[in-house]
């Protein structure tokens, strides 16, 4: 089951849930795709985002790199033949996770369909009053040897004026595979930009269909570094892998436990290799150590900015994510300077304890309270500090306001009701439980002088170490698989909360956590 965990950010909170070898492409030219054997000419400001892992019909994705209100590039492949000789046949499509839309379209026709319509069709299911795009009929072009329709489409909302969106699409297709390629803009840019995109519509070359040599491979290994060559590496195989996948101006930095890909600037790229091996060793293992070493490197993606972290598959709102589903923690620069900031190095502190901690937990997840709350308190070790022992921001930049006008007015969610609420629950409330959670994390490990509040989290994680260890079952080559949330996993959770909060009048504690936050936080 794939799971989701998110920073969000403030004040507006948009609850939305934090791979191909080729040339760069920003700089222009023709893009050859070596696994499909596509060629299409890029424009010399594009820049190409990496597709999500595991996807399977997205083989290409580009960007405007100079415009804020971007335009967009998707190319999209589905074969043709049956789904066991071909990739990307139906029955390769990835799981959709529940509550993420309908299922993947299985053609590029649907695809283009959906992709238009598909947004207005939502707000009409909601009873909003919109307008659904029509999608004209379209005209025949050549593209190579073989003809391809090419459609215009034009939308603007009926119900927030002012928005909308336009898209130039090509469908081309043979006897095995049909492609969809889909240029997206907003709509005052339409009329600047169609004549480019048709041209480069009409560029595009299947396999066989004289696409012109890229040159020679792309020796992954000149995309990057290791941080420090006296320390063993982990996990080869999937860094080799990853190194091979990397597009565009992507590079890469190995460390002892992770392999750092970004798109950003070198130094802070740099600081952010060094400082996931710092939390890892000085917060995330000294605060939950392990059962046994991790043996699994670790994967972090840093998008040079927000529009390109949104294109990467970003949620709406969110200020980065650490997804089991596609095994990345992914988030962007939010510096407005090429020297690391508060925000950007405390989501990263944030996301990293979700990876660190499904890890610890063998693959398995925490309470969400406990997930969320102790992130945030990771949010806050100062940037600035490299000792052994960890230093603090005593006020959370986005989470210490609410808190404590929430205590102030009786506003906070009581504590025997929070250490129980689902994650659809917490991220409802988002902007309240993330605050409250900080404050009852950081109240349990470093405000309040009672021992055994003290002793909830230690226990809390021992009792999950234990049980999912012990509902552990082998897989069919032997190793042993993670449980997950359910059916055994819910009741791992629900026994580690009772063993941790044995004997704790909630009522109380709660009682107790409120006055601290008015008199010492």
């Amino acid at each position: 089951m794939r799971a989701n965990h998110l920073v969000f950010l403030l004040p507006t909170l948009l609850c939305g849930a934090i791979l191909l070898p080729g040339p760069a492409a920003g700089a222009g030219g023709t893009y050859v795709d070596k696994q499909y054997g596509y060629s299409i000419k890029i424009g010399p400001d594009w820049s190409q985002t990496p597709t999500q892992p595991g996807e399977k019909i997205e083989v290409g994705k580009w960007k405007d790199a100079q415009k804020r209100e971007f335009a967009t590039l998707t190319i999209c492949r589905f074969a043709k033949v049956a789904a066991e000789s071909t990739p990307g046949g139906s029955e390769d499509l990835p799981e959709v996770p529940p509550g993420w839309g309908p299922p993947r379209p299985t053609s590029a026709f649907e695809y283009f369909r959906y992709e238009v319509q598909g947004q207005a069709e939502q707000m009409v299911a909601r009873g909003l009053k919109e307008v659904v795009p029509g999608i004209p009929d379209p005209k025949t072009v050549k593209m190579g040897k073989i003809e391809g329709k090419l459609y215009q489409v034009e939308w603007e909302s009926q119900v927030w004026r002012g928005r909308g969106n336009a898209w130039v699409a090509g469908i081309v297709e043979n006897d095995a595979e049909e492609y969809l390629i889909l240029y997206s803009s907003p709509p005052n840019r339409l009329k600047k930009l169609t004549p480019w995109f048709i041209q480069s519509i009409r560029s595009f070359r299947l396999a066989g269909d004289s696409s012109p040599d890229n040159g020679e491979e792309d020796d992954a290994s000149k995309r990057g570094k290791v941080l420090d060559k006296s320390d063993e590496l982990l996990d080869l195989p999937k860094r080799e892998r990853i190194k091979k996948e990397l597009v565009g101006t992507w590079r890469f930095i190995d460390t002892p436990h992770y392999i750092v890909i970004y798109n950003c600037d070198d130094p802070l790229a740099k600081y952010i290799a060094e400082r996931c091996e710092y939390m890892r060793t000085n917060a995330y293992e000294k605060v939950f150590p392990p059962l046994a070493p991790i043996t699994k490197c670790m994967v972090v993606r840093v998008c040079k900015e927000m529009d390109e972290y949104y294109h990467y598959g970003a949620p709406r709102g969110s200020a980065g994510y650490w997804s089991s589903g596609t095994d990345e923690l992914v988030f962007p620069d939010l510096s407005q300077s090429k020297k690391p900031d508060i925000t950007t190095v405390g989501v990263m502190h944030h996301e990293a304890f979700h990876q660190y901690i499904h890890y610890a937990l063998l693959e398995n997840h925490p309470p969400i309270w406990f997930n969320e709350g102790f992130a945030e308190y990771f949010f806050c070790v100062d940037f600035e500090s490299w000792s052994k022992k960890l230093v603090f921001e005593k006020r959370h930049p986005m989470r210490y306001s609410t808190v404590k006008s929430e205590a102030g007015t009786g506003g906070l969610v009581p504590l025997k009701d929070l250490i129980r609420m689902s994650q659809g629950q917490y991220y409802s409330r988002a902007q309240l439980c993330y605050s409250e959670g900080w404050a009852f994390a950081t109240w349990l490990m470093n405000v309040t002088k009672n021992e055994r509040y003290r002793q909830i989290p230690r226990i809390m994680f021992d009792e999950m170490q234990k049980g999912f260890a012990a509902a552990q079952q082998p897989g069919p080559d032997g190793e042993m698989r993670p449980m997950g949330f359910f059916p055994g996993g819910e009741k791992v959770l629900l026994d580690a909360t009772e063993k941790a909060f044995e004997g704790i009048d909630l009522d109380k504690l709660h009682e107790e956590f409120v006055e601290d936050i008015k008199r010492k936080m």
